[in-house]
């Protein structure tokens, strides 16, 4: 398996876990709409964890709207997920967290995020074939938006994009 270096006490530890395995968990903390705090149950540790295949806006005070969307993901990821139980579907490990893809009763919660539109999906996180749950995020992403063609601009990164789109659907 990978490892998933981690500090213990001030000390470091490795911590050999496997990609595509199931583990058991609780969300200890809601770092951002895609970023967690997991108590791995049979492990007894903790990792950080970061939804697989899909990112949130950055709680960027500079760029109108980015803080509220943050906000708003955070505050429906936390009220989902904070001292819940879960399961990981481990994807990626690095030594600084694991992609997963993080279900709470047997749902995938990046599809809260997505309908929500509070999520885009990040291309870059699959170097082959992106696993099957990346093409229902696109069916999901692209109902959530329904808006036409017109509306989007050449040079607005998903970011930019799904910012604008939730402060003209509240207009």
């Amino acid at each position: 398996g990978d490892v998933y270096k981690r500090q213990v006490h001030g000390e470091a530890k490795n911590l050999e876990l496997v990609t595509s395995q199931i583990y058991q968990g609780i969300v200890t903390e809601v770092i951002s709409g895609s970023e967690y705090k997991v108590l791995l149950m049979e492990q007894s540790c903790y990792v950080k964890v970061k939804l697989f295949g899909i990112h949130t806006l950055p709680n960027d005070k500079n760029t109108p709207g980015y803080e509220q969307c943050f906000q708003q993901a955070h505050s429906i990821m936390k009220e989902q997920l904070f001292q819940r139980d879960v399961e990981l579907r481990l994807i990626k490990i690095s030594d600084i967290c694991v992609e997963a893809i993080v279900f709470l009763n047997k749902q995938d919660v990046a599809y809260t995020l997505l309908e929500k539109g509070f999520a885009y999906i990040q291309t870059t996180s699959f170097e082959a074939e992106p696993p099957t749950e990346i093409f229902n995020y696109e069916k999901i992403q692209v109902g959530a938006k329904a808006v036409s063609y017109t509306h989007l601009r050449a040079h607005e990164t998903g970011r930019n994009l799904v910012c604008r789109l939730l402060l003209e659907k509240k207009k």
